[in-house]
């Protein structure tokens, strides 16, 4: 298990973080370093594989379980599957992301979360989306082929 730090807002710009602050006994404006566990794998796999873009993530979307385990993914549940953490800085910027809690978003490096649960970031994709498999039947201009 490794760690991550984050800064606890400040008092006035959250009604959360002033209870909190108030509770551990600190002013609005102190700064506070908030230490998150991380875990690593319990499997200890090495994820080796770079993903090459965007493209290359919408492929991942009907690929088979036994592949998507191969490279590293891990389930969440029947059709959700979570990105390996050591693909954080390769996820295309803007690329869809749906989260564990169902919320489709857009991947921004450095502003998209990148804790990590048993290795796996907290969002990926869901497998056999229909407006996937359509677009690697076309070309970049959008013509079938």
């Amino acid at each position: 298990m490794s760690e991550e730090s984050a800064i606890l807002e400040f008092g006035d710009v959250s009604e959360l973080a002033h209870k909190i602050r108030e509770l551990i006994g600190v002013g609005d404006f102190e700064p506070v370093k908030v230490l998150l566990p991380q875990f690593d794998r319990i499997d200890n796999m090495a994820v080796l594989i770079k993903p090459k873009n965007a493209k290359w993530f919408d492929t991942l979307k009907t690929a088979p379980p036994s592949i998507l385990r191969d490279l590293g993914m891990q389930p969440w549940d029947d059709d959700l599957w979570l990105y390996p953490a050591e693909w954080y800085d390769y996820i295309p910027e803007d690329y869809e992301i749906v989260d564990i809690n169902g919320k489709i978003g857009s991947f921004h490096k450095g502003k998209t979360d990148d804790d990590r649960r048993y290795g796996a970031l907290a969002y990926g994709f869901k497998v056999g989306n229909i407006e996937t498999e359509q677009a690697l039947k076309e070309d970049d201009n959008g013509k079938e082929v």
